[in-house]
């Protein structure tokens, strides 16, 4: 007869009927349904973001425009032999059912103190299903296509992660109507002088 410390559902049976068993080793994996977590392997150069994280962010790629607020529960103190890379299991405080085992998710360490820049959501032009938005660069003024991720959404702006540099200018209106080299106006765009990365 086994027992489970706590009521769960098993991912992985790792013994057959009639299997002759050591003391201690594992049958079943048994888990939690209140307790997601994320298995991210961590390269060495990330191991001291992933320590120093003041917030990690979780987004499925099955559902990339929501995103979730993460902790680091565990960083393996050794590197895989085969990838070279560290486990780190990052628990997920505001899990929903959207969260199901077994899915792909990105995770970002974001640093202490750094905020996401944002831009008005009528800037992010998707192109393929991606996000993206138009960069104004140059003398005379021309457009190129920056793919982006984006974050939460607040009122009217979107807050971008990843893809833009501070200082950068992003074209707000008319976004749907333009292409790659095409010559604009400044005059309707929005600078990102606040934002680090």
């Amino acid at each position: 007869v086994l027992v489970a410390p706590h009521a769960g559902v098993i991912t992985a049976v790792e013994a057959e009927a009639g299997q002759v068993l050591a003391a201690g080793q594992t049958v079943l994996r048994v888990a939690r349904p209140e307790e997601k977590e994320i298995l991210v392997a961590v390269p060495e150069h990330k191991l001291e973001a992933m320590r120093s994280a003041g917030s990690i962010e979780i987004r499925l790629w099955s559902a990339p425009q929501r995103a979730w607020q993460g902790r680091l529960r565990e960083l393996s103190p050794a590197a895989d032999p085969a990838s070279r890379t560290y486990a780190a299991r990052i628990a997920v405080a505001d899990a929903d059912a959207a969260l199901v085992w077994g899915m792909s998710a990105e995770v970002r360490a974001l640093a202490a103190g750094v905020a996401a820049p944002s831009v008005p959501l009528t800037a992010v032009f998707h192109k393929d299903g991606v996000p993206a938005v138009w960069v104004v660069e140059g003398l005379p003024a021309t457009v190129r296509l920056v793919p982006v991720s984006v974050g939460n959404v607040s009122g009217n702006a979107v807050a971008v992660t990843a893809g833009l540099k501070p200082g950068q200018v992003v074209v707000t209106a008319g976004v749907q109507l333009l292409r790659d080299g095409q010559k604009v106006s400044v005059a309707g765009a929005a600078r990102l002088a606040d934002a680090r990365p």
